[in-house]
């Protein structure tokens, strides 16, 4: 969770300024999708929540097909369209993950980590409602310049 909040933290400016070109770039590198270790035993596991956790790195790694093909339309300076898919995705996983060790702490017992001044689903939700509203805005703006060019 931590390293998908870095991501979606990431506003693109190095100490507080755009590269020496004025544009934005990225700070924070993506994360690797989970690697489980080899000696688990999945069947020791809930099937459902056994398919979730398998299923997880494949999640990521469809996601982060989603961000490299948006590098397609993204422009400079700023790329914006690119820093919000990126955002985007990277809040779902947070919040994917942060279920996920919720039901694996719930039905197994495992202890929970503790967060003292950050509500990761909170902090997750308001800053994918924010990306998502923006995204949805330049959505419409793409489709009325589409109709304007092509009629």
């Amino acid at each position: 969770m931590e390293d998908c909040m870095n991501v979606v933290k990431d506003d693109g400016l190095f100490e507080g300024k755009k590269s020496a070109e004025g544009c934005l770039e990225p700070q924070v590198k993506i994360p690797a999708a989970p690697n489980f270790p080899d000696d688990v035993d999945w069947k020791s596991i809930n099937p459902d929540l056994m398919f979730k956790l398998l299923s997880f790195p494949t999640e990521i790694e469809d996601g982060n097909r989603m961000i490299d093909a948006t590098e397609i339309i993204s422009t400079p300076p700023n790329y914006r369209d690119w820093f919000d898919e990126r955002k985007l995705h990277y809040c779902n996983f947070g919040l994917m993950a942060l279920k996920l060790s919720k039901e694996l702490s719930e039905k197994y017992g495992i202890k929970k980590k503790k967060y003292n001044d950050w509500n990761p689903a909170e902090d997750f939700s308001n800053e994918l409602k924010t990306v998502a509203s923006r995204r949805n805005l330049r959505t419409e703006e793409h489709k009325a310049f589409v109709k304007r060019v092509l009629g």
